[in-house]
């Protein structure tokens, strides 16, 4: 069944890069949170 519920978002991050010190260790991701949501980002590694 669907919903017609508008869900709020409160987070939007489009084409994201972080570099630290010379290291990519995020390159070009997008992502959406809504209202209510938790989310997690793991690496490889899992830190």
């Amino acid at each position: 069944m669907e919903s017609n519920t508008v869900r709020e978002r409160v987070v939007v991050a489009e084409n994201l890069t972080k570099v630290f010190d010379g290291l990519t260790a995020v390159k070009g991701i997008s992502f959406t949170v809504e209202r209510g949501e938790s989310v997690g980002f793991l690496g490889p590694n899992g830190a």
